[in-house]
């Protein structure tokens, strides 16, 4: 099993101009000389592009972009004068210690070394105490005017779970302590939760489904049309690389959005040429199909040695997010009817919605009965699992009765079939198990489905 340990990272944080400018060009250099002219007629050949641009991606960055190590204690009121009075303490701590740990203030290196301990005490209590002032401040003025930084920045201020889970107990009873037996009983756990269960569909509708979908394959896994809107041009590509978020975890590929959001021209002019390819030969690379999940704590009073109070959160390779958004707003440009899709009552997962105004018309709804003088009835329907046990048959066979067909419905199909994924827990990574029905929650496609 890969052990991942603390290491030095490329750090695009903070970076300076003059180390973006020599990674584009360098990149670009590179680019030019190994991928600008490569044909892709195979999915073979889709393979090698898509590993190719990776290590050069990856090799670029590795030169030319400062390294920093991960530090998981890192504090916000840990400042550049805390941390000079912190090295001045340690630095008298290490006289002290050679000198045989001398006790009483008569000897100079234990009165020296107390004296910049006390200094940087104070430094940090009033480096902390400046810190939450400025916190609250910025607490209290969203609380007037945005509600939803209000939310963010007092969640910001609850204590993180540890991602350390020293202990899991399996569905059998079995007790897993060291760091590969806790990733595999993870692996176990989800593969499960991943594997089809046909037990759970009435067997006329699920053969009545299967039928439709395998009518649909023959009809669309073939088609030599384009996508709705012609060939996938460099302004879309922009655009989705301009939407990625900053310091977001890569996928097992190592990519992250940074190596895309700082590449250039040239980075932009491969990606067009690896998505038309991928559009034309009618498959996605292999490596695309592979995700890491990190089980996230559900929270609440749960048990944290169950499996099941973790939630499975995928790293995916940051060029099939790329792809996905493409893809996406080619279905919201071309193919779906603002008026019926999706529903306007559906608060979730919507520009400019959410909880706030899904509790305000439920409350608005609920008001506007009782004064009329009707009796009002609410049911809440919770789905146990629902981003991992979608079924996969019925899901396409929807899309397509709301007019997704064609390129659009292969791609999306070729996207879910034979994906596999390994578990990322106490460092350590699990084999690789398949993933048969249900969506990545990570991925783009996961929040329109839904």
């Amino acid at each position: 099993m890969a052990v991942l340990r603390y290491m030095e990272r490329i750090c695009f944080t903070g970076i300076q101009h003059k180390a973006v400018d020599l990674y584009r060009e360098s990149l670009t250099k590179v680019l030019q000389e190994n991928l600008a002219k490569r044909e892709l007629l195979s999915l073979s050949d889709i393979d090698d592009f898509c590993c190719d641009f990776t290590n050069i991606l990856i090799a670029n960055a590795d030169e030319c972009i400062p390294k920093s190590r991960f530090n998981p204690r890192k504090r916000p009121d840990w400042t550049r004068e805390v941390k000079a009075l912190h090295d001045v303490e340690r630095a008298k701590r290490r006289v002290w210690l050679s000198q045989g740990r001398p006790r009483g203030m008569h000897n100079t290196s234990y009165r020296e070394y107390k004296r910049a301990k006390r200094d940087f005490r104070n430094a940090l209590d009033i480096a902390h105490e400046n810190y939450m002032t400025e916190v609250l401040r910025d607490i209290n003025e969203s609380a007037e005017c945005d509600l939803r930084l209000f939310w963010r920045l007092i969640r910001k201020q609850k204590p993180r779970s540890c991602r350390h889970y020293p202990e899991i107990v399996d569905v059998n009873g079995n007790t897993h302590n060291d760091p590969d037996s806790v990733a595999n009983a993870f692996a176990d756990h989800f593969e499960q939760i991943y594997t089809p269960d046909s037990q759970s569909f009435d067997n006329d509708f699920q053969a009545s489904i299967d039928a439709e979908f395998e009518d649909l394959m023959n009809r669309f896994c073939f088609n030599t049309e384009t996508l709705p809107g012609g060939d996938i041009s460099n302004d879309e590509i922009s655009e989705a690389v301009r939407k990625l978020k900053y310091r977001k975890a890569p996928g097992h590929d190592l990519i992250t959005n940074e190596h895309l959001k700082f590449g250039g021209l040239q980075v932009i002019e491969c990606l067009r040429t690896l998505f038309n390819s991928v559009i034309r030969v009618g498959k996605i690379p292999s490596s695309w199909k592979k995700g890491l999940i990190v089980p996230i704590y559900k929270g609440g009073n749960k048990d944290k040695c169950a499996c099941k109070s973790y939630r499975p959160v995928s790293l995916l390779s940051s060029l099939l997010k790329v792809f996905e958004y493409v893809l996406s707003d080619r279905i919201n440009t071309f193919v779906m009817d603002k008026g019926s899709f999706p529903n306007l009552q559906q608060q979730g997962f919507q520009r400019n919605l959410g909880c706030l105004t899904a509790s305000f018309n439920a409350q608005e709804t609920i008001l506007h009965n009782i004064e009329n003088g009707s009796n009002v009835y609410v049911c809440f329907l919770d789905i146990t699992q629902a981003f991992d046990s979608v079924w996969r048959h019925g899901l396409l066979v929807k899309l397509y009765k709301i007019g997704i067909e064609g390129k659009l419905w292969s791609r999306i199909l070729d996207c879910h079939t034979d994906t596999t994924s390994a578990i990322i827990v106490n460092h350590t990574q699990s084999r690789w198990f398949s993933v048969g029905q249900g969506v990545r929650q990570g991925g783009d496609y996961s929040l329109f489905y839904t």
